[in-house]
């Protein structure tokens, strides 16, 4: 089995989560980007478009890239 980075990731939270029983509540949220020739695009953008995203400062936060989508996921299965 040669699972990817992102599979394994997911794998080995899903189980923590898992692990802890019902103890704690969790919300898992996913954005996946690309970063090429210094251009950022969304890889989740639900409309398919491959426009530029900007990548901005907050002040407390620090950086995010304005406009990225967030995907709410309960397995990697969903993501994929």
């Amino acid at each position: 089995d040669n699972k990817g980075l992102i599979p394994r990731l997911f794998d080995a939270l899903f189980e923590r989560i898992t692990a802890t029983g019902r103890q704690s509540d969790y919300k898992v949220e996913v954005s996946y980007m690309e970063i090429y020739n210094e251009k950022v695009h969304d890889l989740l953008d639900p409309k398919g478009c491959k426009q530029t995203l900007k990548v901005r400062e907050h002040n407390i936060l620090g950086p995010y890239v304005d406009g990225l989508s967030t995907l709410a996921v309960s397995s990697y299965e969903v993501f994929a």
